[in-house]
């Protein structure tokens, strides 16, 4: 059995094409395809047919391809922000559900731009826990 050999094929996202470009030049061989898979598919195709001109002295059955693939650059313009992606929601629901929502928002707001009232809340909860938490008021607990 010959040893085996390993080429490497080169793949970078082709975000115009929406697929993957990859190339080997040992081979040498180039192909587009949508998925990894494919262009892996394509290139050891083309590296059967290519290897006997361009590698004579290695046999096909010791031939092993591998990619390294280079993952898609993330464009900072169609990145979704999480604001974003609850407008896109939001805008989906009937006006009802969207004020509920945007009610919520305020309420969060609130409780972000007055963090003194979480004390308040806070320390009101202390002083009425005596109040609230009494055996005379234990059926009110399920309401």
């Amino acid at each position: 059995m010959s040893r085996p050999v390993i080429f490497t094929i080169s793949a970078a996202w082709d975000r115009e094409a929406s697929g993957w470009s990859g190339h080997c030049d040992d081979i040498p061989a180039a192909a587009d395809a949508p998925t990894l898979d494919e262009l892996l598919n394509k290139i050891s195709a083309m590296a059967l047919d290519l290897l006997p001109d361009n590698q004579p002295d290695e046999a096909p059955e010791s031939l092993f391809l591998q990619i390294a693939a280079l993952p898609a650059p993330i464009d900072r313009e169609t990145c979704m922000t999480i604001a974003d992606m609850v407008y896109n929601q939001v805008k989906l629901l009937p006006d009802p559900l969207a004020r509920e929502v945007l009610d919520f928002v305020g309420l969060l707001r609130e409780g972000q731009d007055h963090p003194e009232w979480r004390d308040l809340m806070n320390a009101q909860a202390t002083g009425l826990a005596a109040v609230w938490d009494n055996p005379e008021d234990k059926v009110w607990d399920d309401v």
